[in-house]
């Protein structure tokens, strides 16, 4: 089981390979409005020098209740890579902000080796990621 894992706080990105059993993982901080470089952080980790993304049987990005909008660039990245290679896409709800990527993707790893889940429904298109907490937006011009 291969699985690329990625969450992002806003201020800190982090990717997660999991390749033949090895174990690859890369954090950087960034300035909270910083779009990350995502070929920069997927050459970290190894692909397209051990592996490509076509070798990922699994992709996996950490919902951040905390960053809105960092997590949404992660799934937008994501979902586009899962569509075009018709990969599965997992969320992993981190209310806390304090798992670390490689315990995500660990996570996934070990669910698979024991349960051996059906990939099958983990279509990109079903990930629309849902907060416990309200959101409190003021609308304009009411």
């Amino acid at each position: 089981m291969n699985i690329l894992a990625i969450q992002s706080t806003g201020k800190e990105t982090s990717i997660c390979l999991i390749f033949e059993n090895e174990l690859l993982s890369f954090k950087n901080e960034h300035n909270i409005k910083d779009r990350p470089d995502w070929n920069y952080f997927l050459s970290q980790v190894g692909i397209d020098k051990l592996c490509s993304l076509d070798d990922i049987n699994l992709f996996v990005f950490g919902n951040v209740e905390a960053s809105f909008t960092a997590t949404r660039s992660v799934i937008s990245f994501l979902k586009g890579i899962c569509s075009a290679l018709n990969k599965p896409l997992a969320s992993y709800d981190n209310y806390e902000s304090e798992i670390e990527i490689f315990d995500i993707a660990k996570h996934f790893y070990n669910i698979q080796t024991k349960l051996n889940l059906d990939l099958d429904e983990y279509k990109p298109e079903n990930i629309i990621p849902e907060y416990k907490s309200e959101n409190n937006f003021k609308k304009i011009n009411e």
